[in-house]
């Protein structure tokens, strides 16, 4: 399908956001060593290892989202020649499955690791559209805010505690209270964010993960 979706513009520009952060380089560190961050995609897709460690770092912890956009940005160019050959799915599409592929590609995988994960988001959709079932595993996808122990503690509350603790991003912490505060649900979260259903699922569902693991800290910091 062609690409008309404004998406691929807003991760570019998300991307250069988390790579100006002022921890970008001791992120870009912990994946691979003596890489610069604006530098890190084009390393991912010519070094299994450092792919693999990205994907380690993006299923939790103070690296997950710019390890999962510097996957996202390496993979990106073979989503869209993918999607430029699908008659039916969007590049939107790719791009939301791209999310969850990241955090449940197995690491055992350990060749040809970028291509892998591009193709395994097109097999997912493929295989989703031959057997027409409805949206992907929003069932097993936990995209709750973590629940605070004290019952007036709003989840704005723990969103900015998050960001200031850095578990989230400030780029992440609208999509999230666009959620878990505004009461949207995906679809129309992501109308407002430019993105797609899949992509704030994904997003959510990685945010509440890491909270999850820092809940004491972040609860006494909200």
């Amino acid at each position: 399908m062609p690409m008309t979706s404004t998406t691929p513009h807003h991760l570019q520009l998300l991307w250069q956001e988390l790579c100006a952060h002022p921890r970008a380089a001791w992120h870009a560190e912990a994946i691979c060593h003596g890489c610069l961050p604006e530098d890190l995609p084009a390393r991912l897709r010519r070094d299994d290892a450092a792919a693999l460690q990205a994907l380690i770092a993006a299923r939790g912890g103070p690296t997950s989202e710019f390890a999962g956009m510097a996957l996202l940005q390496a993979i990106f160019p073979s989503l869209v020649m993918i999607c430029c050959r699908d008659n039916q799915a969007c590049l939107d599409d790719y791009i939301g499955e791209a999310w969850l592929v990241i955090v449940t590609f197995p690491l055992t995988r350990t060749t040809k690791v970028c291509t892998n994960v591009a193709l395994d988001c097109l097999h997912a959709i493929s295989s989703r559209r031959q057997r027409s079932s409805p949206e992907i595993l929003t069932e097993s996808i936990d995209i709750s805010a973590p629940e605070a122990h004290e019952p007036g503690r709003l989840a704005s509350d723990l969103v900015s505690a998050a960001e200031g603790l850095g578990i989230i991003t400030a780029a992440s912490a609208p999509v999230l209270r666009s959620v878990w505060v505004d009461a949207l649900d995906c679809a129309t979260a992501a109308q407002r964010h430019h993105t797609s259903p899949t992509a704030v699922r994904a997003r959510c569902s990685r945010a509440s993960r890491a909270m999850r693991q820092r809940r004491d800290e972040l609860l006494a910091a909200s």
